[in-house]
């Protein structure tokens, strides 16, 4: 009963009142039947049934509950006021259903004393009894105990603003604090947080500024043998204004969460850059979009920016607008596989770099989607390879990812033919630079799990995670495109056509890293949600879906002058034969034959196996 209550009071406003609506809908019949049975008896009750009389009463109540604001009200609120309204608008519907009846209904007139009684006795009780029992629920719903670390400015105000939790005290670093008072609540040495269990502590906020991650690290340390979640504010806000949002203390740092320090400035500079003509493709996607944001903080003469989605295009153009008004953008909606479309932009633009980040990445659409996706991801890449040839770019660069090394689905088998494609142009063409960065999942993608998780979190779960022991490579995506850059330049240095391997560090399990975001929100995993636990669900593998990734094919890795970038050593194919099998593909795919597409990715993919 309880669950479902608060279930209620958790719709959207306008759900509520549609819901009181139809409430107040079923106490007038309900009061008009009681009417007629205490006027004359049950069996006689049929007789005097009127449906143009429940039309009319319906019409007229409606209409005057409306014109009073009775449906704005918000009911966890009322109070013995609210029966006066109540009062006048049934009485004014008793005389207007009364002066109905005399000419139209004909119904027993006592019927229009005794259910204006009834009825206001029935939505009187209804009004008044929502807060008694909203009381009641919230007086037995468990509300979670917390200490706020730091007692200073900001520390009051937190205290202020955390509605939704018990405050039992303050802790400080400062023995000047140790044994005052803020807000009646006493300020205790670290020392007092070792007995939390006696307090029911289950969170600690810290209330002070972080200045780097190294502190927040220590500070976290001082708690990991405690059973208690720890909470941060953000770093780039002040709680000492006036009014503070607790949903601010639900943002995420995405460093903390996959335990990795954001990598800072790399060899590059603006010399590398400046001055060029760079075209991105999948300009609006997670990748894309943060090398236009970065490559934007250089003089670059043109910034080309295609992707096939208006929605995204539209969002990156906009930031890069007010961001830099200087740079010179050209948003462009083309999708890769048009190739006179790109041509258009090749003769336009005579292009310094191509960075292709253009990609349906999404396993389980793409299997469902395999001619559309082998369009934009195998034919769009060798569209951007014959383009760059046969206008003499001196710079290419294939985003790649894990999921082509021993691909288990037809996205990490379109990736790695893009692979190809790019790695045996390089042995055609002596003077283009040409690299393919591989590596694995980006944390907060579009359409990745943690968006997913974050929504499921907020909305109490469950938490879906497809296999308990399922695991991935993880970092965030600024990072990814430091080192994408990186490479870019370092890439110089070594042959054409050569995979990079981006330092993705150890896997991770997703079980862990939703445990570590449930905790992050404040929540514990489990099933009691009054208690603040939020369930973790296992779903199993989606269709063509790995337990573990790889990120390379061979033993073979080499160093680079960057220690977070690696060489993979893999066998690069004829150009020609790549070209052949490309026509082939062609012909599958204006033939529409799934059947020997998938075929032809398992003759031509090393590795290669679909799973159903």
């Amino acid at each position: 009963m309880e669950i479902f209550i608060k279930k209620i009071l958790n719709l959207d406003r306008i759900f509520k009142q549609v819901l009181v609506y139809l409430i107040d809908i079923t106490l007038f019949v309900f009061s008009s039947i009681i009417a007629i049975i205490l006027r004359f008896d049950i069996y006689m009750m049929i007789k005097f049934l009127d449906f143009t009389y429940f039309f009319f009463g319906i019409v007229l109540f409606t209409i005057l509950f409306l014109s009073i604001g009775l449906y704005r009200t918000i009911f966890r609120f009322s109070n013995l006021n609210i029966l006066k309204i109540i009062f006048f608008a049934i009485l004014i519907h008793g005389l207007l259903l009364f002066f109905i009846n005399m000419f139209y209904l004909k119904l027993p007139q006592s019927i229009f004393i005794i259910q204006p009684i009834i009825f206001f006795i029935f939505v009187s009780v209804f009004r008044l009894y929502i807060p008694i029992l909203i009381s009641f629920i919230s007086k037995k719903i468990t509300v979670p105990s917390a200490v706020i670390y730091g007692a200073g400015i900001n520390g009051n105000n937190l205290f202020n603003n955390l509605k939704n939790f018990s405050i039992k005290y303050f802790i400080d670093d400062n023995p000047s604090m140790i044994g005052k008072n803020i807000s009646n609540k006493k300020i205790y040495a670290f020392k007092k947080i070792t007995n939390y269990k006696e307090d029911n502590v289950t969170h600690v906020f810290v209330s002070f500024k972080i200045r780097s991650f190294e502190q927040k690290r220590l500070i976290l340390d001082k708690f990991k043998d405690l059973d208690i979640v720890i909470r941060f504010i953000p770093e780039y806000e002040s709680l000492a204004q006036p009014l503070v949002l607790f949903d601010k203390l639900l943002e995420i740092n995405f460093e903390d969460l996959i335990n990795k320090h954001s990598l800072q400035n790399m060899n590059y500079s603006s010399k590398n850059f400046d001055g060029l003509n760079i075209l991105v493709t999948g300009g609006g996607g997670s990748i894309g979009s943060e090398l236009c944001k970065q490559l934007s903080e250089f003089k670059v003469k043109n910034l080309v920016i295609i992707d096939n989605s208006e929605y995204n295009l539209y969002n990156i153009n906009s930031i890069l607008s007010n961001k830099n008004e200087k740079i010179n953008i050209h948003p462009l909606l083309i999708s890769v596989d048009n190739y006179e479309a790109l041509e258009l932009l090749y003769k336009k633009f005579d292009f310094d770099y191509v960075f292709h980040a253009a990609a349906y990445k999404h396993v389980p659409l793409i299997e469902k989607n395999i001619i559309s996706s082998l369009r934009n991801n195998i034919i769009g890449s060798y569209n951007l390879a014959i383009l760059s040839k046969k206008y003499n770019v001196k710079n290419l660069l294939l985003v790649s990812t894990d999921k082509a090394v021993n691909p288990t689905n037809i996205m990490g088998a379109t990736k790695r033919i893009s692979e190809k494609i790019f790695s045996s142009l390089a042995d055609e063409i002596k003077d283009m630079n040409i690299s393919i960065v591989r590596f694995g999942n980006v944390i907060n993608s579009n359409g990745s799990v943690v968006p997913l998780f974050n929504k499921q979190i907020r909305n109490r779960g469950p938490v879906t995670v497809t296999h308990p022991e399922v695991t991935r490579y993880l970092m965030t995506i600024p990072d990814a495109v430091k080192l994408i850059l990186e490479t870019s330049i370092i890439s110089k240095k070594y042959k054409s056509g050569l995979i990079y391997m981006l330092d993705m560090g150890k896997s991770i399990r997703i079980v862990d890293l939703a445990k570590k975001m449930i905790n992050m929100y404040g929540f514990k995993v489990g099933k009691n949600i009054n208690a603040g636990e939020i369930e973790i669900k296992y779903i199993g593998l989606r269709e063509g879906e790995k337990l573990h990734e790889e990120l390379y094919l061979t033993d073979k890795i080499k160093k680079t002058y960057n220690d977070k970038i690696f060489l993979v050593d893999e066998v690069n194919e004829n150009f020609e034969f790549i070209e052949n099998n490309i026509n082939e593909l062609k012909n599958l795919i204006q033939k529409n034959d799934s059947d020997s597409i998938i075929n032809f990715l398992i003759d031509n993919v090393e590795g290669y196996k679909k799973i159903n």
